[in-house]
C-alpha cells in the first residue's frame, strides 16, 4: 500500500495506468473488429488470390499467346505500308490473279508457312475485296463465292479490325480470328483487302487452363456476355449466375449454389472487351475460418497480459532516453539563461522547440526537393507512386509542354516562368540543363485551351529571348496523372517537326494530325542519270519539285525516309563516278542533314550541283566512248527496228540520256544520225551490189517500207534509188 501511495501521484504511475488502458482499448477494439471481420478477411484474401490468378491468366491470354498472333498478322499486313509495294500482299492488292498464278502459288505457301509456325493456328486467310479473290494456307479461290469460308469472307467489312472474335468454321471447328485490314495503315483510305488468322479454340483453352492449376472454374466471356472459354465442368445454372453477377458490376461477389458456398471474382479486359470470372468453392476454407476465430481469443488474452507487463517496462525505461536526450539538446544549443526549477523545465522545452523548427525547415526543404524530382520521373515516366503526387491538382485534365534550350540553362528559364503570370496555371520542371517541361492543367476543353498553352509557351520566348533562346512543343491532352508521361512523349516527339518549323518554333501537337503518312514516290534512278550526264538545270528542276513534294504536309518519318533515299542515290552516283577524292562518301547523309528541312534541301542542291558540274567539265571523254560502243551497235544492227529503248539497254543508260549524249558528241540527234547512216550503206549497196533489187536492199538498211525508203533516199540525194544505180553504172 505504502508503495502504491508512494506513486499515485507521479509520471510513473500515470504513464503505467495510460499504457494498461490503451492496451485493454486496442486489444478489445482489434478482438472484436478481427472477430467480426474474419469471414471477411478470408474472402478478401480469396478473392485478392483470384484476381492476381485471373491477371496472370489475362496477361498470358493476351500479351502471350494472342498476342504472338496478332503479331504474325500485322508484321505481314505492315509489309503493304514499308515496302513499297514490293511483297506479295502489296502486289495482290493492285493486280488481280489472272496472269499470276505462279506468285499465287508461292504467297499460298508463304501463309501454309506461316500457319506451321504457328501452334494452334486453323487457317490463315488473305481476301483480295477489291477483287473478289482470297488465297488461304490451304487453297486458292478464283472467287470470294468459291471459298468455304464465303459467308464469313461477305461479312469481314463490317467487322472490328485489330480484335477477336469467336466463330465457327465450315467444318465446324471452333476458332478465334483476328482481322486487320489492308493495306496497313489504311485510315484515311477504305480497305482493299483484309488479312485474318484462325485459331483453334480448343488448343487456347487448354493453354489457359494450364495456369489455373486446378483451383476453380475460369469462364472468359465476350462484351455481350457470351462464353468464349470455360475450364472444368460447371453446373447448368452456374453460367446464369456468372452472368448476373457481370451485370452487377462489382469486381468479387459470394453466392450459394445449394448448400455449397462459392467466390466469384472478374477482371474486365480493355484490350479484347473481354471478361475473365473464376468461380472458388468457400466450403474448405470455412472451417480454417472457425480455427481462425477460437485462435483470435486465445491470443487476445495473452497479448492483454503481455501489454500489462510491456507496459510496466516501458514506462520504467521512459525516463533513461528522455533524459539523455534533453542533455543532448542542451549541449547542442548552448544558449545562456538556464536556470533551475520550473524555469530550467521551459529552456529545455524550448531547446526542443527551437530543434524541432529547425528540422522543420530541413524538412521543408527536401520535401520541395523530393516533389520536384518526383515531378521530374513522372514526366521522364519512371515507375513511382501517384499517391504522393499531391503537387498536381485531381480532377483536371493535363497538358505536357516540352522546352529544348537552344541557348541558356533551364534554372535561369524557370526563374523567368515563375515571376510571369499565366493565363493557364502549369509547374515548371528542370529536367536538365538543355531541357525542361511544363505540366498544364485546366478544367476547360477544346482546343483554344492549346492555344493559349502555345501563346505561353511563346509569350515566354520573348521575355527571355536577350538572354536564353529555345523551342518547344504541347503534347497530347491527359485524362489523369497516369497518363502526364504520355502526354510529354507527345511533346518531344512533337518537336521532332522543328525540323520543318524551325528549332525555335513552338509546335502543337493536335496540329501534326493533318500530315499524311503516305509514301513518296519518286524517280531516283532518273535523278541518278541526270547527275552521270552533268545536266546542271535538270538537277535544279528535280531538286524543285522534290522539295515541293516535301512541303506537302508529309509526316516526318516519311520526309527522312526521302532524304535518305536521295542521299543513297548520291551516294551511288559518287561510287559509280569514282568521285570519292571530290565528295567522300562516308556518313554522307549525317552531313547532307542539317537542322530544317529548307537547309538539308539546300545543302543536297549545292552537293547534286557540284556532281553535275564535275562531270559536265570532265565527262566528254567518258561520253564519246559510249556514243562510239553505240555508234558501232547501230552499225551491226542497221536492218533491226532500232529505237532509244533499245539502245539505252545496251549502254545501261536512261533513252533521254542517249539522245543527249548523241546531241553532245555527234552534234546532231540519235534519229538523224540513224537515218543517214542506213541512207550511206543503201547507196553503197545500190553501186557495189547490182544483183539486189531495191526492195531487198531497202529492208536490209533497216526500211520495211520500200515507198518510205524511196522518199527518204530522194530526200537526201535528189534522184530515186533506181536513178540512181543508174547513174552510177554510166
Amino acid at each position: 500500500m505504502r508503495l502504491l501511495k508512494r506513486y499515485r501521484d507521479t509520471v510513473f504511475t500515470r504513464l503505467i495506468l495510460s499504457y494498461t488502458i490503451f492496451t485493454l482499448i486496442l486489444v478489445g477494439v482489434a478482438g472484436g473488429y478481427l472477430y467480426s471481420r474474419a469471414n471477411r478477411l478470408m474472402l478478401e484474401e480469396i478473392a485478392k488470390e483470384s484476381d492476381n490468378r485471373l491477371q496472370a491468366v489475362q496477361k498470358y491470354a493476351e500479351e502471350t499467346l494472342l498476342r504472338q498472333y496478332e503479331e504474325s498478322v500485322e508484321n505481314k499486313a505492315k509489309s503493304t505500308y514499308y515496302f513499297n509495294g514490293k511483297s506479295d500482299l502489296s502486289f495482290f492488292l493492285e493486280n488481280g490473279w489472272e496472269n499470276n498464278l505462279y506468285r499465287i502459288s508461292q504467297f499460298r505457301e508463304e501463309l501454309m508457312f506461316q500457319k506451321q509456325s504457328l501452334e494452334g493456328v486453323a487457317a490463315v486467310t488473305a481476301f483480295f475485296s477489291n477483287r473478289d479473290y482470297a488465297v488461304d494456307s490451304n487453297n486458292f479461290y478464283m472467287t470470294a463465292d468459291n471459298s468455304t469460308d464465303k459467308e464469313f469472307l461477305g461479312q469481314v467489312a463490317e467487322l472490328p479490325a485489330g480484335q477477336w472474335f469467336g466463330r465457327v468454321l465450315s467444318d465446324g471447328k471452333e476458332v478465334l480470328t483476328y482481322v486487320t485490314k489492308l493495306p496497313y495503315y489504311s485510315i484515311n483510305e477504305p480497305a482493299r483487302g483484309y488479312l485474318f488468322i484462325d485459331v483453334e479454340r480448343n488448343y487456347i483453352y487448354n493453354a489457359v487452363a494450364r495456369i489455373m492449376n486446378d483451383s476453380g472454374r475460369l469462364y472468359i466471356l465476350g462484351p455481350d456476355g457470351s462464353t468464349v472459354f470455360n475450364s472444368g465442368e460447371s453446373p447448368d445454372d452456374e453460367l446464369a449466375i456468372v452472368q448476373t453477377a457481370m451485370q452487377a458490376g462489382t469486381p468479387v461477389n459470394e453466392f450459394s449454389s445449394g448448400e455449397d458456398r462459392y467466390v466469384l471474382a472478374q477482371l474486365k479486359s480493355t484490350d479484347n472487351d473481354w471478361t475473365y470470372v473464376m468461380v472458388r468453392p468457400l466450403n474448405a476454407f470455412a472451417l480454417s475460418t472457425k480455427a481462425f476465430q477460437t485462435q483470435l481469443f486465445a491470443c487476445g488474452l495473452a497479448v492483454l497480459v503481455f501489454g500489462l507487463i510491456i507496459s510496466y517496462f516501458m514506462s520504467r525505461q521512459l525516463y533513461t532516453p528522455l533524459k539523455g536526450l534533453i542533455q543532448y539538446i542542451r549541449g547542442v544549443y548552448q544558449q545562456s539563461g538556464a536556470g533551475q526549477g520550473n524555469q530550467a523545465w521551459i529552456n529545455e522545452y524550448a531547446y526542443i522547440g527551437n530543434a524541432l523548427r529547425n528540422m522543420d525547415e530541413k524538412i521543408g526543404l527536401l520535401e520541395a526537393k523530393s516533389k520536384r524530382s518526383e515531378l521530374r520521373n513522372l514526366v521522364l515516366g519512371a515507375p513511382m507512386g501517384l499517391e504522393q503526387m499531391d503537387m498536381l491538382p485531381t480532377g483536371y485534365r493535363y497538358c505536357s509542354g516540352y522546352i529544348r534550350l537552344l541557348a541558356g540553362g533551364s534554372g535561369p528559364l524557370q526563374e523567368y516562368y515563375d515571376q510571369l503570370e499565366h493565363h493557364i496555371p502549369g509547374i515548371f520542371i528542370s529536367l536538365n540543363q538543355s531541357e525542361a517541361a511544363v505540366i498544364y492543367y485546366t478544367r476547360e476543353n477544346g482546343v483554344e485551351q492549346e492555344l493559349v498553352i502555345q501563346q505561353e509557351l511563346t509569350r515566354l520566348q520573348r521575355e527571355v529571348k536577350a538572354e536564353i533562346c529555345f523551342g518547344g512543343a504541347t503534347g497530347s491532352w491527359a485524362e489523369s496523372v497516369e497518363n502526364i508521361p504520355l502526354s510529354f512523349q507527345a511533346a518531344r516527339m512533337a518537336y521532332r517537326y522543328c525540323f520543318f518549323y524551325g528549332t525555335d518554333a513552338i509546335i502543337r501537337y493536335t496540329s501534326l494530325q493533318s500530315y499524311t503518312p503516305r509514301p513518296l514516290m519518286f524517280s531516283f534512278e532518273q535523278y541518278q542519270h541526270i547527275l552521270k550526264a552533268g545536266d546542271i538545270p535538270g538537277t535544279n528542276r528535280f531538286i524543285d519539285s522534290f522539295a515541293e513534294v516535301l512541303k506537302q504536309s508529309i509526316q516526318l518519318e516519311t520526309v527522312e525516309l526521302a532524304l535518305l533515299q536521295i542521299s543513297s542515290a548520291i551516294y551511288q552516283v559518287v561510287i559509280e563516278l569514282e568521285l570519292q577524292l571530290l565528295i567522300p562518301p562516308s556518313n554522307l547523309f549525317d552531313e547532307l542533314k542539317k537542322d530544317t528541312l529548307d537547309a538539308t534541301l539546300d545543302n543536297i542542291r549545292s552537293l547534286s550541283v557540284q556532281i553535275a558540274a564535275h562531270v559536265k567539265e570532265s565527262g566528254n571523254q567518258a561520253h564519246a566512248e559510249v556514243v562510239q560502243k553505240l555508234k558501232a551497235y547501230i552499225d551491226e544492227h542497221l536492218e533491226d527496228n532500232l529505237s532509244l529503248n533499245i539502245l539505252s539497254e545496251v549502254a545501261n543508260l536512261a533513252p533521254a540520256y542517249v539522245s543527249t549524249l548523241f546531241g553532245e558528241v555527234m552534234k546532231e540527234s540519235f534519229t538523224d544520225y540513224v537515218t543517214r547512216v542506213r541512207l550511206d550503206k543503201a547507196a553503197a549497196m545500190l553501186r557495189e551490189n547490182k544483183e539486189l533489187s531495191v526492195t531487198e536492199i531497202a529492208s536490209q538498211v533497216g526500211y520495211k517500207n520500200v515507198q518510205y525508203f524511196h522518199n527518204k533516199f530522194k530526200q537526201k540525194y535528189g534522184v530515186t534509188p533506181v536513178q540512181y544505180r543508174h547513174a552510177m553504172k554510166s
